[in-house]
C-alpha cells in the first residue's frame, strides 16, 4: 500500500511518546529505506491534541524543537501537523498538506531551519532565469510594464497601478536593495533581489503554489521521483529536431543574431566588447547543470583579458 501511494500520512499519539519514537525508529526508516519504488512525501500528524491542556495554544517553539531533527534526518517529510480527530481541530489542514505535498512539493523550493526559510539554489536559479526572460529592455530592472507582462503571462491576471504600488511598498520595507528608481526618473522598478524577496514572502505565507505556477509556466518540474528535492528544466523535444538536409546549412536568423548581440551587451561589464570569466559565469548561471559545465571551457578562452 505504501509503495503504491502518492503521499503517506503518518499518525502518532501526542500523549504517548512511545508512538512518536516508533515513527522515528520504525516507520520513517521503513518508508525511506525498505519500500521499493520512488520516495514518498510524508505528512507527520500528531493526533489527540484535545487531551493536551490548552491544545489550541501550543507553542510554535515547542513544535519546532520536536520536529526539527526529523525534518533534518528524513528529507521526505513534507509537513508536520498536530490535530484532534475528536474535535475536528486541524483536520482540514492535514488533508490540505497531504494534497499539497503531491501537487506543490516544498522540498525543491526551500529548506527550513526553525522559522528561517532558505531558498534552494536550483529554485533561485529558476527565478533568476524568469527575471531575465521578462527583463525585455535588459536593464536588470522590472519596470511596471514588465511586471504587468509577467503577471499576465504567468497568472493570467492584470495588475493595476494600486497593485504595483502595494508590491513596491511591501518590498521597500524589507531588507535589501529591492526597489530602485528608473533611469528616466519616472517611477520605481523591481530589482532581481526584490523579485527573490517577493518569492520568499510567498513561501513564508505558505503560498508554495504561487511559486510552482511560475516554475511550471517556465517548464520546470521535479527532477525525478527519486530526486524529489531537485528541479529540472524540461526542454521541449522540438528544440532538437532542427536538421539540415544534404547540401544545406543552418544559420541564425536576424532575430537570433539580435538576441545574442543584446545578451553580449548586457553582460559586457567593462563595456570593451569582451566578456570576462565573471561575465560568462553570469550568462550561464541560469542554465541547467549540463550547460554550466561549459563555463570553465569558455572562460579559458578569455582568461588573458581578466
Amino acid at each position: 500500500e505504501i509503495a503504491s501511494a502518492n503521499v503517506v500520512v503518518l499518525v502518532y499519539d501526542v500523549n504517548r511518546n512511545s508512538t512518536f519514537l516508533n515513527i522515528k525508529r520504525h516507520w520513517l526508516p521503513l518508508i525511506r529505506d525498505d519500500i521499493e519504488g520512488p520516495s514518498k512525501p510524508i505528512v507527520l500528524v500528531g493526533n489527540k491534541l484535545d487531551l493536551q491542556p490548552k491544545f489550541q495554544m501550543r507553542r510554535y517553539s515547542a513544535m519546532t524543537q520536536r520536529y526539527a531533527p526529523i525534518l533534518k534526518s528524513f528529507k521526505m517529510v513534507d509537513a508536520c501537523v498536530e490535530c484532534s480527530c475528536k474535535n475536528l481541530f486541524n483536520i482540514q489542514e492535514v488533508f490540505y498538506y497531504a494534497r499539497k505535498a503531491v501537487i506543490y512539493p516544498v522540498k525543491p523550493l526551500y529548506d527550513l531551519d526553525g522559522r528561517k526559510i532558505s531558498m534552494r539554489q536550483d529554485f533561485q536559479r529558476a527565478l533568476r532565469r524568469c527575471f531575465r526572460i521578462f527583463d525585455r529592455d535588459r536593464d536588470n530592472l522590472w519596470c511596471n510594464a514588465e511586471l504587468r507582462k509577467f503577471q499576465s503571462m504567468i497568472f493570467d491576471t492584470n495588475l493595476q497601478d494600486a497593485d504595483i504600488d502595494g508590491v513596491h511598498k511591501v518590498l521597500s520595507q524589507k531588507e535589501g536593495d529591492n526597489i530602485k528608481g528608473t533611469e528616466s526618473g519616472k517611477g520605481r522598478a523591481l530589482t532581481l533581489d526584490g523579485f527573490l524577496c517577493l518569492n520568499r514572502i510567498f513561501l513564508e505565507r505558505n503560498l508554495d503554489e504561487t511559486s510552482w505556477l511560475v516554475l511550471r509556466a517556465l517548464n520546470y518540474k521535479v527532477k525525478s521521483p527519486d530526486e524529489f528535492d531537485e528541479l529540472e528544466l524540461e526542454t521541449p523535444q522540438k528544440i532538437f529536431e532542427l536538421k539540415s538536409k544534404r547540401d544545406t546549412s543552418i544559420e541564425l536568423t536576424q532575430s537570433g543574431i539580435s538576441f545574442f548581440d543584446n545578451l553580449f551587451t548586457q553582460f559586457d561589464s567593462k563595456e570593451k566588447g569582451i566578456l570576462t570569466s565573471a561575465d560568462i559565469r553570469r550568462v550561464f548561471d541560469i542554465c541547467p547543470k549540463e550547460y554550466r559545465k561549459l563555463i570553465p571551457v569558455i572562460s579559458s578562452l578569455t582568461s588573458s583579458y581578466d
